[in-house]
């Protein structure tokens, strides 16, 4: 028995649809074995790639490998001006669908990104409640991320990493916020460092920059997409005051 990785693969493909795509759909409800795809719309091969859309999603958890899981993790379908997003866990899925709904990603302008499930093309139509979904419908808190170069995944010492980013504040919550806290990226030698506070994550890119850390580094961080957008709209409303 051979255990298997939790990383994700970057793994992606720009290719042409043979067939029409499935109609999406909103849910589903025997559980079963990965991919656990969703279908994302508004994808203008123009102003955004497989890369930018794989480092979106990559954020929140495990996304598929063609070896493991027969699909990649990121299909365009230039055509439709769509994507098929293929993660490894239910779980993680859900928490894309909902955090990246409307998100803006590469070049890609409002309405931004329309995400539903994908039914696959060998399995009837089925009904799943999202998991932990309770009466009305939850909204996860914000949470603001950071890209962080030079993780090598065979040589960094994942609990010291995780261990100096903490130092400047709350790291997030799975369970809360629907994102891993730290999530490496082993094919790109990269990781996400997911906080539940903007100044705290601000604090830690500014902090660490260039830094070695837990056998990583020179550590270089950027702003994740989603917090690049906040920042973007904190200075427009300074601008309008």
């Amino acid at each position: 028995f051979q255990a298997r990785r939790k990383q994700p693969s970057c793994c992606f493909a720009q290719t042409s649809p043979k067939l029409a795509p499935a109609t999406p759909r909103s849910d589903m409800s025997v559980p079963r074995k990965p991919p656990f795809a969703l279908w994302v719309e508004n994808v203008d091969p123009e102003r955004v790639d497989a890369k930018d859309l794989w480092e979106a999603f990559a954020r929140y958890g495990d996304m598929c490998k063609p070896r493991e899981h027969g699909a990649r993790a990121v299909e365009i379908l230039p055509d439709s001006k769509a994507a098929i997003v293929n993660f490894a866990s239910y779980e993680h899925a859900c928490a894309a669908l909902k955090g990246l709904q409307g998100a803006l990603i590469g070049k890609i302008t409002r309405p931004g990104l329309a995400i539903s499930w994908h039914k696959r093309q060998d399995e009837p139509p089925q009904k799943q409640a999202v998991p932990h979904a309770d009466k009305g419908p939850k909204e996860r808190p914000p949470f603001f991320g950071l890209w962080v170069g030079n993780v090598h995944a065979s040589l960094v010492h994942e609990e010291e990493f995780r261990n100096a980013f903490e130092k400047y504040g709350d790291l997030c919550n799975p369970q809360v916020h629907g994102v891993p806290s730290v999530n490496i990226l082993p094919e790109s030698s990269s990781a996400f460092v997911n906080f539940s506070r903007y100044e705290d994550a601000n604090a830690a890119r500014k902090g660490l920059q260039g830094k070695l850390v837990g056998g990583a580094g020179p550590l270089r961080i950027n702003a994740s997409d989603l917090m690049q957008e906040y920042e973007q709209q904190q200075q427009q409303q300074q601008q309008q005051q």
